[in-house]
């Protein structure tokens, strides 16, 4: 539940339980060949936080300010993202100057919020880069995000005028998922590299899309939860099954982290 200033416990875990999955699964040898499924969690988490953040402004008074909106996520992203590459390119001179060449590729690509495009158009394979890969690849997953922070206030905006219902926002929602989850599924060269559909902001967006689902769904539901105590009834079932759900969630993306393959063409459909 939302603690103060608004951070959210189960969040926190859930970041944790990612972090932990991607850096098992870059250690040699690898305890958890699926570990790589925690970014996965990452960009359900950027469009839960996006959608929620972009609802509430709008609920608050009715105007949403899509410039200061921007500039706020510009002013946390990019100081951090500037520093990591400069102090990155200095720690890779000063211990692997191997590595150099793949620092100079990727630095600009990443403080344009780009590299995830960049490795598609240099077909960098994710997987197949993993022994010596580029230190600065984990970059790719904040310029998904950043991608997505540029239009997904507008598609929200939009939603609110075209759109009269939660229950018709949700199904949108699911429908962006369906159509991007076919996406990777069409776009998928069994026979060739990964990097088309593994890094594409389009075929990821079935993630971030979910994300928003959930932000959207939930919020319903807490409404019909206060509803609900005022009025002595009982609470709606979905809330109710809520932490079996959720235990079962946790379930299988502990089973993905232990037995999924980033290189299997089954990941993609």
């Amino acid at each position: 539940m939302d603690g103060t200033q608004g951070r959210i416990g189960a969040i926190d875990g859930l970041r944790a339980v990612a972090i932990a999955g991607v850096v098992l699964y870059h250690l040699r040898p690898s305890p958890l060949p699926g570990g790589f499924l925690g970014v996965t969690v990452f960009l359900v988490i950027t469009g839960y936080l996006a959608t929620r953040s972009v609802e509430r402004r709008i609920a608050r008074g009715g105007a949403f300010s899509y410039g200061r909106y921007l500039a706020g996520r510009l002013a946390r992203l990019l100081p951090p993202v500037l520093a990591a590459i400069a102090l990155t390119a200095l720690g890779t001179y000063l211990s692997s100057p191997g590595l150099l060449p793949k620092v100079q590729a990727d630095a600009l690509p990443s403080a344009l919020f780009l590299v995830n495009w960049s490795y598609i158009f240099r077909q960098v394979s994710y997987f197949a880069a993993a022994g010596l890969p580029s230190p600065l690849t984990h970059l790719w997953y904040l310029a998904v995000a950043m991608q997505f922070y540029l239009v997904w206030p507008a598609v929200v905006m939009a939603a609110h005028r075209v759109l009269r219902t939660r229950g018709a926002a949700i199904a949108a929602c699911a429908v962006l998922a369906a159509l991007s989850t076919a996406l990777m599924a069409l776009l998928l060269d069994p026979a060739g590299d990964t990097a088309r559909v593994y890094y594409g902001t389009d075929t990821r967006l079935a993630e971030l899309s979910v994300g928003a689902l959930t932000a959207l769904a939930l919020d319903g539901l807490r409404a019909r939860g206060r509803r609900a105590v005022r009025e002595g009834a009982p609470l709606p079932l979905a809330l109710r099954v809520l932490p079996a759900a959720g235990a079962l969630g946790l379930a299988a993306l502990l089973a993905g982290f232990a037995f999924a393959d980033g290189e299997s063409p089954l990941m993609y459909r």
